[in-house]
C-alpha cells in the first residue's frame, strides 16, 4: 500500500496492515460543581461587629456638609495695601458643585458696599478646592475689568450652622478679612 493509503486508513482496519492513530482525547467542557450554602435560620441572632470606639470617623463622615447649590458669599476687607479698600464689603452669588471632597464653581460680583453693581461692572469668579481637615479651601480667580486677581476662600464647616464662616485672602492690594456664605433658595 502507498503511504496516502495508510495515512487515509481506518481505525477498524485489522492490526498489523495498517497503522492506526492513537485516539485524540475529547475537549469535554468542565461541568460547574454546584455551590452549597448552609441555610441560615431565622431565629439564630447574627452577631454585629463593632467599631473600636477609640477611632475617630473620617473626616467626610464627621463633616459631611453638602455644598452644592448657589450661594451668597460676603467677603469683608480687613486688611490692604490700598487704604480706599479698607472696611470694602464685596458681594458674590456662586454656584458651587461637590463630587466627594472635591468642591468648584463659578459666579459673579453682584455688589460693592451693598450697593448693586450694573451687569457691565459684575465681574466673574472662578473657585476650585475641596474639603481639608475641618475646613472648605478654595482658591478663586476674579477677572476684573483692568487685573485678574487670585486668592484662597477658607470656610469652617459645622453641619449644624446655615452659614459658613471664615477668612479670605487676595492678591488685589493684598487685601484679606472675613468671609461668610448664605445658601440661596
Amino acid at each position: 500500500p502507498s503511504p496516502a493509503a495508510t495515512a487515509a486508513a481506518t481505525p477498524t482496519a485489522p492490526p498489523g496492515d495498517r497503522e492506526v492513530p492513537a485516539p485524540r482525547p475529547s475537549a469535554t467542557p468542565e461541568i460547574p460543581r454546584p455551590v452549597v450554602v448552609p441555610a441560615v435560620s431565622e431565629t439564630e441572632p447574627v452577631e454585629a461587629v463593632e467599631e473600636p470606639a477609640d477611632e475617630p470617623a473620617p473626616p467626610a463622615e464627621r463633616e459631611h456638609v453638602p455644598l452644592g447649590g448657589r450661594w451668597q458669599v460676603l467677603h469683608e476687607v480687613e486688611s490692604t495695601s490700598h487704604g480706599p479698600f479698607e472696611g470694602l464689603r464685596l458681594d458674590y452669588e456662586v454656584t458651587l458643585f461637590q463630587e466627594g471632597d472635591r468642591v468648584y464653581g463659578q459666579g459673579r460680583k453682584v455688589a460693592e458696599n451693598g450697593q448693586a453693581l450694573p451687569p457691565e461692572q459684575r465681574t466673574p469668579i472662578d473657585v476650585a478646592g475641596g474639603i481639608e481637615d475641618g475646613e472648605v479651601v478654595l482658591h478663586f480667580t476674579e477677572i476684573g475689568a483692568t487685573r485678574t486677581s487670585r486668592g484662597t476662600i477658607r470656610w469652617s464647616l459645622d453641619p449644624e450652622a446655615s452659614d459658613l464662616q471664615g477668612r479670605f485672602a487676595s492678591d488685589a492690594a493684598d487685601t484679606s478679612g472675613s468671609s461668610r456664605a448664605r445658601r440661596l433658595p
